[in-house]
């Protein structure tokens, strides 16, 4: 038998956690059930192949291996280690095309092509750390990559942040010119932050003296620990803070996924639309494209909650239209 290395993946978190040797599904299994939200056990063994079991609620969920009949050459691993996509994308809010590409099982001739699942990921098919491609797809970061030294030695507190204006480092979720958060104030500006903190449902937390990594991981563990968190008042703004701090620090995707639990908004449901237009402000500017239907929808909002700034919502939806084109004419095109 070989070496596990094995880690956990946490609903509404950023980071990877990586799990001592004598630390199994077990652990991914109870905090699962405590938390009662999706967490995917990944591994890799023996340096071969890599895989992951999803635990919903405490339950095994579906399992997934590269080389489902490293074993025991038969049908049944292959048809137990295959990967429910939809139910993956839908546990971890991604869309199935940014992932899709990773969970196929690896065949002769997958691997005499040496290919990469995505354009931009490092690792190609074969190799076992194309998990933590797979990973970053899902909004997660291996802890080698989560953030450089000099950032992670001394944080600033939130405090510190506001009250010297200390700018955010840039990254994925800020582009260079993006009017929704760089001309109009947002849930990212400062005074909205300042406002925020003066909530008296926020006071208790005392957020000016931690910083930013500090704030996530307390507004992480509160929200789990609320029943039906997704329609806190409290949670919801506490998510708010969490995607400032995620987006200060260059978190990734996680800011969105911050964002997009700071409203309770039900498909088949009828509920009360947001009215916070800096919420939605900032929603929208940090959307990516595989999840342009969300982005539009906030900016359809903001046309009848901000009719001032109208003509900027309308060409910030065009520019959704005229991507989904041109994606589409690519698409035609192969």
């Amino acid at each position: 038998m070989g070496e596990f290395v094995n880690g956990i993946a946490i609903k509404g978190e950023n980071k990877f956690h990586i799990l001592g040797a004598e630390e199994t599904e077990e652990t991914a299994k109870k905090i699962s059930l405590e938390g009662k939200c999706p967490v995917l056990f990944a591994y890799i063994y023996d340096g071969d192949y890599w895989g992951y079991t999803l635990f919903i609620n405490g339950e095994v969920q579906n399992e997934f291996a590269t080389i489902p009949d490293y074993f025991e050459d038969s049908e049944e691993p292959v048809l137990r280690y295959t990967a429910n996509v939809p139910l993956l994308s839908q546990s971890f809010t991604v869309s199935a095309e940014r992932i899709e590409r990773y969970l196929c099982h690896w065949t002769d001739a997958i691997l005499d092509n040496e290919d990469f699942a995505y354009e931009d990921d490092e690792f190609p098919y074969g190799d076992v750390w194309q998990m933590t491609d797979f990973l970053r797809a899902l909004g997660f970061q291996y802890p080698e990559d989560v953030l450089p030294d000099q950032v992670c030695v001394q944080l600033p507190s939130l405090g510190e942040i506001l009250e010297n204006n200390l700018p955010a480092n840039k990254g994925e979720c800020e582009t260079e010119d993006n009017s929704l958060i760089n001309i109009l104030p947002s849930a990212f500006s400062y005074d909205y932050l300042r406002n925020l903190l003066e909530d008296n449902r926020i006071k208790e937390f005392q957020f000016a003296d931690k910083n930013p990594q500090e704030i996530i991981d307390i507004v992480i563990k509160y929200c789990i620990s609320v029943q039906q968190s997704e329609r806190d008042p409290v949670c919801q703004r506490l998510e708010v803070l969490a995607a400032f701090c995620s987006y200060w620090m260059y978190k990734g995707s996680g800011c969105w996924s911050f964002l997009d639990r700071a409203t309770y908004e039900p498909i088949c449901l009828n509920y009360e639309k947001p009215t916070d237009i800096y919420l939605l402000r900032a929603r929208a500017a940090v959307t990516d494209f595989t999840k342009r239907h969300r982005a539009i929808r906030d900016l359809k909002r903001l046309i009848e909650l901000d009719p001032d700034n109208i003509e900027l919502y309308q060409s910030e939806i065009k520019k959704w239209d005229s991507r989904e084109e041109k994606w589409r004419n690519e698409i035609k095109a192969k």
